[in-house]
C-alpha cells in the first residue's frame, strides 16, 4: 500500500455519505434523515468542503444516520484518533481486503471475512441469509460496462496490518466477481488507527 496525503475527517465524512446516497440498501435510510433534518440534497452530491457549514451538517447528518461519534450503530467503540489519508492498493492487496466482522459478511464468506471467498459463493448460487444476490450480480456487470466506483473507504491498524472496508461492501465484492475491472492501482480513503483493533467489526473476536 502507497500512503498519499492526509485528508480531513470531514472529507472522508463526505466521500462516506456520497457513497452510500445511491446505494439500494442505505439510500432510503439516508435520504429520510436528510429530510428530517433539512438537509439540502447537495450537499451530500457536491460536497464543499471549504464550507464549515457543510461541513457542521454533514457530520450532524453521520451522527444521526449512522452513529458517527456517537458511540452507536457502525461506529459503536470506533476510535476517536483515525486518521484520514488517500492510499494506492495493487491487486495482490486488494484481493486481502476483509468485511466488516458482522453476520451476513461471515457467512457469505465462510468466516473468512473474504470477498474473493464470498464472490465464489455468489457464483455458485448460495445466498447467506437467504438474501439474494442480485445487486451484487448487477454491481459486477455495471463495472464490466465500463463504469468507475467511487473510492473504498477502508481502516487498519497500520500499513501491515489487515484492510478492513469500511464504506464499500457491494462494490468491493462487484470487484471480486469482476476482477478484470479493478483499476491498477486502485485510489482508496484509508484510515489508520493504532486502536482500531478495538472496534468489534474490525477483530474476529
Amino acid at each position: 500500500m502507497i500512503i498519499g496525503a492526509a485528508i480531513t475527517e470531514d472529507e472522508m465524512i463526505g466521500s462516506f455519505l456520497k457513497g452510500e446516497i445511491n446505494s439500494v440498501r442505505f439510500s432510503d435510510a439516508l435520504k429520510d434523515r436528510m429530510q428530517t433534518l433539512e438537509v439540502d440534497p447537495t450537499v451530500v452530491t457536491d460536497p464543499d468542503f471549504s464550507n464549515q457549514t457543510e461541513n457542521s451538517l454533514r457530520r450532524r447528518l453521520f451522527g444521526a444516520y449512522r452513529g458517527y461519534a456517537e458511540n452507536k450503530e457502525l461506529f459503536e467503540d470506533f476510535p476517536s484518533d483515525v486518521v484520514w489519508y488517500r492510499a494506492a492498493l495493487d491487486y495482490n492487496e486488494i484481493k486481502k481486503i476483509k468485511y466488516i466482522n458482522y453476520s451476513y459478511w461471515n457467512d457469505l464468506s465462510d468466516n473468512t471475512r473474504l470477498p474473493t471467498v464470498a464472490s465464489e459463493n455468489i457464483k455458485r448460487g448460495y445466498e447467506a441469509f437467504h438474501v439474494a444476490n442480485t445487486n451484487f450480480l448487477e454491481a459486477a456487470a455495471w463495472l464490466r460496462n465500463g463504469n468507475v466506483f467511487p473510492e473504498l473507504i477502508l481502516v487498519t491498524k497500520n500499513p501491515d496490518t489487515d484492510l478492513v472496508v469500511l464504506e464499500g461492501h457491494l462494490r468491493l465484492t462487484a470487484y471480486a466477481l469482476a476482477p478484470e475491472c479493478i483499476p491498477n492501482p486502485l485510489s482508496v480513503i484509508v484510515g489508520i488507527s493504532q486502536n482500531i483493533v478495538d472496534w468489534p467489526q474490525y477483530s474476529d473476536n
